[in-house]
């Protein structure tokens, strides 16, 4: 049998060539076939040119559906340019302001890739994928903050002019086997191959440290055969559903039993129809995929299961009505975050409960069971996010939704280190409950949910986060039910960072939160400045003496000497104008082509120093490389 077969079981992923010199092979055979390979790549220094950057490879005309991954432990940024040297995915273009994907089209063909924190398992950790048929060549590049190596995997679907009513690749052979790596994407559904006709006794398991779902659909029109909520389980026991005469089993939203992440699909028999397997990923990562067909299958074993609980949506059927009070959710928030540390209590904010509520109202009047069932994300940032136009930007979310009625919390808070399965509420909880609940499933040493979703109990007790605000609305949808929406400022749930730190607290330099800015405070005045640079993964604080901040008496002025990334990678002298907001004082001004913001709020003082938050960025309009670090202004 010849491996090259082996692809048409699966998709693109599941022939492997392990290259090991650097540069993409996409082969020059059979037109019909794909693959994949991987191989090392050096990664240079950026050396404050902001144009320096390795070249990877080129990506010729006529491929189809091609994905790159990059991973690397130190802090790389993909690029992609066409065959003209015309800037693609290129920073600032190209970098999103966060750490979720973004999507462009681009002649002919849609561009997905990771955002500028990477694809969410690590700032090195990058990837881009071609869907459709590539109607010129392509140039990726990698830029790197730091020297170092990085691992690059890529694949392919086939060649744009095969023509596959024509090929003997549509015979699938009688038995065959395979492994890949799959990269998941949060909030987000990622093809995993596709399906054709013919093949007996498929098997196919999927491994992940990370909650992922399987699906499972129709290829040629589109009917989810296994998607939430379609497919997935209520109660212990795997799931078997007919169709087109095809048997098929499949784990449940629990997965095997053992982990969440570990999902398998069985299909006794042969094949009927042209089939996609899909995953949905609740929180980013990899996964193993194994397949196996021509043989005798696994074995049926019992799967247990526990009640849903979605990464995008906590899901329940509380009997409690709403009705309590902004101060009740406040209580509430604070009360589980002072279990763990008692120097950051939210404060109710009224611009967030108005986002909040902006948010519920949408998604109860557009927000459908077709959009349910295709897995769509419900959060402000992902759903219709080109077209809502809310402004939302650096604020955190949290979404419940339920059936019935739903609260905003109960009228007694739960010991939330003793709860069996988060989200398994039986009518009893709240919104902000249910989130806390997921405290159950998290490990502080290692900062994870251990495979169960806790994003949104690390977000409910994200110390450097200060306020909330939540709305709630009833679903005027074919999807009835409540969603309750919160909304947080500073976001939590940045990657790799901890959601508290007990060694250290910066509780004394919100000293004052009435101060803020004035023409009186900064005009012809100049300030020597420190950073308070805070290691949320180590939980570690260090203060770091920078230059002269200088103003002149219209406003305008300079900041000496100013690092940008914290690492002595960019450091300019940025002359700027400011304007004092409601208090906020906002400098601009360009660093070459790039337009850069900082941003101080005043949030205490003694007789030495004023303490500010500082925020700032490379680039105003898309926040890329945005940060952000309590700064002492000395007096």
């Amino acid at each position: 049998m010849s491996s090259r077969k082996e692809i048409l079981i699966i998709g693109a992923s599941l022939l492997v060539n392990c290259n090991l010199y650097a540069g993409f092979d996409f082969g020059s055979g059979d037109s019909c076939e794909g693959g994949s390979g991987s191989f090392q790549q050096e990664i240079e220094y950026w050396d404050n040119d902001p144009e320096k950057a390795v070249t990877v490879g080129t990506i010729p005309k006529d491929l189809k559906d091609v994905y790159i991954s990059l991973k690397s432990d130190e802090d790389v940024d993909i690029r992609l340019y066409d065959a003209n040297g015309d800037k693609i995915v290129h920073w600032p273009s190209g970098i999103i302001n966060g750490p979720n994907k973004a999507v462009i089209p681009y002649n002919g063909v849609t561009i997905e890739y990771s955002g500028y924190n990477g694809d969410g398992t690590g700032l090195g950790h990058e990837y881009i994928k071609i869907s459709g048929v590539t109607q010129n060549d392509f140039v990726m590049k990698a830029f790197g903050y730091k020297a170092g190596y990085a691992e690059v995997y890529y694949s392919w679907v086939g060649n744009g002019d095969c023509d596959e009513s024509t090929s003997d690749s549509s015979t699938p052979s009688a038995s065959g086997s395979g492994d890949f790596e799959q990269a998941i994407v949060e909030d987000d559904i990622v093809t995993i191959g596709d399906i054709p006709p013919k093949v007996n006794n498929l098997y196919i398991t999927l491994t992940s440290d990370k909650d992922v779902d399987i699906q499972l659909y129709d290829k040629d029109d589109g009917t989810a055969i296994i998607a939430w909520p379609e497919g997935i389980l209520s109660g212990e026991g795997k799931q078997t559903t007919n169709y087109k005469g095809m048997e098929i089993e499949w784990s449940g939203y629990n997965g095997d039993g053992v982990n969440l992440g570990n999902e398998y699909i069985k299909i006794t028999g042969e094949t009927t129809a042209n089939l996609t397997m899909k995953a949905y990923g609740y929180e980013a990562g990899y996964a193993k995929v194994h397949y196996e067909w021509g043989s005798d299958i696994a074995t049926d074993s019992d799967i247990n299961t526990t009640d849903i609980v979605d990464n995008n949506i906590t899901t329940d059927t509380p009997s409690t009505d709403i009705g309590l009070t902004e101060a009740s959710i406040v209580d509430r928030h604070n009360y589980y975050r002072n279990l763990d540390f008692q120097d950051s209590n939210l404060t109710w904010d009224a611009t967030l409960a108005e986002h909040a509520q902006q948010w519920a109202d949408y998604l109860a009047k557009n927000y459908t069971q077709a959009d349910a069932d295709g897995g769509a994300s419900p959060h402000a940032s992902q759903f219709n996010s080109s077209t809502h136009g809310l402004p939302y930007e650096g604020e955190g979310e949290n979404i419940a939704w339920a059936s019935g009625g739903l609260a905003y919390v109960l009228d007694e808070p739960v010991d939330i280190t003793e709860v069996g399965a988060a989200g398994n509420i039986n009518g009893k909880y709240g919104a902000v409950d249910m989130w806390a609940n997921e405290k159950a499933y998290y490990d502080y040493e290692s900062n994870s949910g251990n495979g169960n979703v806790v994003g949104h109990y690390t977000q409910v007790v994200w110390q450097k986060t200060t306020k909330v605000g939540c709305g709630q609305a009833e679903s005027e949808t074919d999807r009835p039910g409540s969603y309750v929406v919160c909304r947080y400022y500073i976001a939590g749930n940045m990657v790799g960072e901890k959601p508290y730190c007990t060694d250290y607290s910066v509780a004394q330099y919100y000293n004052n939160p009435s101060l803020s800015f004035s023409s009186d405070t900064i005009d012809g005045k100049t300030f020597g400045t420190t950073k308070l640079l805070e290691d949320r993964v180590n939980c570690t604080i260090e203060e770091k003496e920078g230059d002269e901040l200088t103003f002149n008496s219209d406003g305008s002025g300079v900041f000496k000497k100013f690092d940008f990334f914290n690492n002595g990678g960019y450091v300019v002298d940025l002359e700027f104008t400011s304007v004092i907001e409601d208090g906020i004082l906002k400098m601009s001004g360009d660093v070459g082509d790039n337009p850069a913001f900082i941003n101080l709020k005043l949030i205490g003082e003694d007789s030495d120093y004023y303490y500010t938050e500082a925020e700032w960025s490379l680039n105003k309009d898309v926040s890329g490389y945005y940060r952000r670090s309590i700064l002492k202004l000395a007096k």
